[in-house]
C-alpha cells in the first residue's frame, strides 16, 4: 500500500486538483492539519474513512496511524497545504517511511503564490522589470550579480557577433557573455575578480 502525499492547494477546495480529489476518495485513512487544512478540502473521503485532524498529534501519533493503516492494508492520503514539496515538512515523514519500507509518492498542489496572481486576474510577468539585452550598440552590462571570471578582449579590439567577451560566475556556474553584434571595444571596465552588480558596464564599444 501506498502514502499519498497531496497538495491541498491555497485552501479553497475548488483549487484542490483533479488527482489529489480521486486519491482521497479511494483512501480509508486521511490525514490532515487542520490548522492548515480546511475541513472541506477532505470532505471527499468516503463515508467509512478514518478523517483525521493531525495538528494537535505528534510525528510518532502519525506515524503509528499510517503504520497500521498500511498493515491492515489500506491506501493513506497525507494532506497538506499549499504543494508539498514547497515548505510541506514532509521530509521527516518520508525518512520515517523509508524506514517502515513503506512507499509513498506526491500530488503536486497549486501553491499560494499562483491562486493570488489568478485571484487579482494578473500575471507575475507583468509587473516584472524590463531587461535590456546584455550587450547593446554602446556596452556589454552584467545581466546577473556575479564575480567576474575574465575579459576575452583588449582596448582597440574588433569582435564579431556571436564572439565571446567575458565570463560571470554566478551561482556557482559561468556565463559566458557573447557580442550581439559586430564591434569595437573602446574600453574596458572591469578587471578579474571584480564583483559586479545587474547592468554593471564591462566593456564599451566605439
Amino acid at each position: 500500500m501506498t502514502v499519498h502525499f497531496i497538495g491541498a492547494g491555497p485552501g479553497d477546495p475548488d483549487l484542490i486538483t483533479v488527482r489529489g480529489q480521486r486519491l482521497i476518495q479511494r483512501c480509508a485513512l486521511c490525514l490532515y492539519a487542520g490548522s492548515l487544512v480546511p475541513e472541506a478540502v477532505v470532505a471527499e473521503a468516503p463515508e467509512s474513512a478514518r478523517v483525521i485532524d493531525t495538528a494537535s498529534m505528534t510525528l510518532d501519533d502519525i506515524m503509528a496511524e499510517i503504520g497500521a493503516a498500511v498493515a491492515a492494508g489500506h491506501k493513506v492520503a497525507r494532506v497538506h497545504s499549499g504543494d508539498p514539496s514547497l515548505y510541506g515538512a514532509i521530509a521527516e515523514q518520508i525518512r520515517r517511511l523509508k524506514v517502515m519500507g513503506i512507499a509513498y509518492d506526491i500530488t503536486p498542489g497549486v501553491s499560494a503564490y499562483a491562486a493570488a496572481a489568478a485571484g487579482r486576474a494578473q500575471e507575475f510577468m507583468a509587473h516584472m522589470p524590463e531587461k535590456s539585452d546584455s550587450t547593446s550598440d554602446k556596452a556589454l552590462v552584467c545581466p546577473m550579480p556575479g564575480v567576474l571570471i575574465s575579459v576575452n578582449v583588449e582596448e582597440g579590439q574588433a569582435v564579431k557577433a556571436g564572439e565571446a567577451l567575458a565570463v560571470v560566475e554566478a551561482m556557482k556556474m559561468e556565463n559566458i557573455l557573447r557580442a550581439e553584434k559586430d564591434a569595437t571595444v573602446s574600453a574596458v571596465l572591469v578587471a578579474q575578480g571584480d564583483k559586479l552588480a545587474v547592468d554593471d558596464i564591462i566593456l564599451e564599444f566605439e
